[in-house]
């Protein structure tokens, strides 16, 4: 039996015949490349009448075949949908060297949203695919493009008050996944609700009521209510108590607006009484 090994440089083989027969050595031999690295992918998700790109790679292959749900087939690296089916859409590519890669890609639609054209922005894609695709945010979930929501309006009442104040101190020092979090208030996208997200909700304040040095709206925002739920309840306290016993520095800014209600730069006992005035109770 003929015995195969590999060279000791990893570029040929030796041969190795039967004993008594002969040794042929540095038998050179080429070695294929290895198959290209494929990629599949797509510029979904998609609403019905949007089409959706396929999306092959790497470049500069000798060929490009797609296969896909209903007969689709294409030999273009990134062929467009002319009619957005959902299913699993396949690639597989040719190189130079003849050498075969393959790759899938899922297409995915969105049912039930995208019946009305909805583009608040003028992009020329439906809103909810926009937001889907991840092309723009929605921060309180309710298929608005943020660019199209008014700056600062927390509650959705197509104004910016205290009320959004109220809001937006409840979530004042809260980082991403804690309870009073809330996305729409992180306006610099770091995780963390912070000094600079103040002054950008201050500014959006201000655009509102075209002042451009106007303060705080203080004077309308119910002290005590820290999680901004428009009441002063056991939950609030629970904050009260945090806060009076000397605060950690992120929550120190909202603690004082919410709980230091005769405003002299500290909670205490003062303040516990004027809060027990103040309590509502939920609503």
């Amino acid at each position: 039996a003929m015995v195969i090994k590999q060279g000791q440089d990893g570029t040929g083989i030796w041969l190795v015949e039967p004993a008594g027969v002969g040794t042929i050595s540095n038998l050179t031999v080429i070695v294929p490349p290895a198959d290209p690295p494929t990629t599949a992918s797509n510029d979904g998700p998609a609403c019905d009448g949007v089409d959706v790109t396929l999306l092959g790679g790497p470049d500069g292959m000798a060929s490009y075949a797609w296969t896909g749900p209903g007969g689709f087939a294409s030999t273009e690296q990134n062929p467009t949908l002319p009619s957005v089916v959902t299913g699993t859409y396949a690639l597989t590519v040719i190189d130079a060297d003849n050498c075969i890669g393959r790759a899938t890609t899922r297409v995915e639609t969105i049912p039930g949203q995208c019946e009305a054209v909805v583009d608040c922005d003028g992009s020329g894609v439906h809103d909810a695919c926009e937001i889907a695709s991840g092309a723009s945010e929605d921060c309180n979930g309710n298929v608005i493009p943020d660019t199209c929501e008014l700056c600062g309006d927390l509650d959705g009442d197509f104004d910016v008050d205290a009320d959004d104040f109220s809001l937006f101190l409840a979530a004042f020092g809260q980082s991403e996944g804690a309870p009073l979090f809330n996305l729409c208030t992180d306006y610099d996208n770091d995780g963390i609700v912070s000094f600079v997200d103040f002054q950008s909700w201050l500014q959006c304040y201000r655009d509102f009521v075209g002042n451009p040095i106007a303060p705080m709206p203080l004077q309308n925002m119910l002290r005590g209510d820290y999680d901004g739920d428009l009441d002063v309840d056991l939950i609030d306290f629970g904050f009260f108590a945090v806060c009076s016993d000397g605060p950690p520095v992120e929550f120190e800014f909202a603690c004082m607006l919410k709980f230091d209600f005769d405003e002299d730069q500290d909670i205490d006992l003062a303040d516990y009484a004027a809060y027990s005035k103040a309590v509502t109770g939920p609503r």
